[in-house]
């Protein structure tokens, strides 16, 4: 198994989740969008959107909102790939990857979140 054909399933599930991001937000820029934040507040697809923005304090926000129905699909994408590649369950071998890198990500955006204000 090379890092070449790992690599390159990586990036063909990373942009399948692209495209189909792509299309909550031409939609949105179809719309009239007055300021930024509009599009910074557009989390329809998140555990964000569900609980709702005004419910939980803000320095959760960032992982609800990572918590979305892309991330289910690039986690998908990768566990689907893995598969195919080898001939082992590599489902473990990616949720851990994937998630702890995602926690680190989260871990950092919420420390500056808190530490900033």
């Amino acid at each position: 198994m090379s890092v070449r054909r790992i690599f390159g399933t990586v990036l063909r599930a990373v942009a399948v989740v692209m495209v189909i991001r792509l299309l909550p937000t031409l939609v949105l820029l179809l719309q009239d969008v007055q300021v930024i934040d509009d599009l910074l507040t557009s989390d329809w697809y998140s555990a964000l959107a569900l609980l709702g923005r005004d419910n939980v304090p803000a320095w959760i926000h960032v992982p609800l909102a990572a918590l979305n129905l892309f991330h289910l699909l690039l986690l998908a994408g990768l566990f689907a790939g893995l598969r195919y590649l080898m001939d082992k369950d590599t489902g473990n071998l990616a949720l851990i990857g994937y998630g702890c890198g995602t926690l680190l990500w989260w871990l950092a955006l919420m420390y500056i979140q808190v530490s900033i204000g």
